[in-house]
């Protein structure tokens, strides 16, 4: 049986996107994007992407379409994911922009 609980703190939601270990909770790869690798059992701000206009995620890392069209990732760049131009073990806790992308 499933069951629904109403999250406190979520206003004027449109959709959410959730990754394969969290929306919120877990954090190990800096997954929330707040800034750290904390988890959390509530929702919490993803640092400076206030804007968003789309999202999407993956297991560990997430990405958001702004509303000037550029788009920021944060997460597990273990497989070079967030688009940044590297690779590395180091989570990246707060948002990055992905440099190449057109934004039209």
């Amino acid at each position: 049986m499933t069951s629904r609980v109403r999250v406190g703190g979520l206003t004027d939601i449109v959709e959410l996107v959730a990754g394969g270990e969290s929306c919120w909770g877990l954090n190990r790869k800096g997954e929330l994007g707040n800034g750290d690798t904390t988890d959390r059992s509530s929702p919490t701000a993803v640092s400076g992407i206030a804007d968003a206009q789309y999202l999407g995620s993956g297991k560990w890392h997430y990405c958001a379409v702004r509303a000037g069209g550029s788009v920021w990732c944060w997460g597990d760049n273990l497989g070079g994911q967030l688009g940044t131009g590297g690779v590395t073990s180091d989570p990246n806790p707060t948002p990055r922009a992905v440099h190449g992308l057109p934004t039209s």
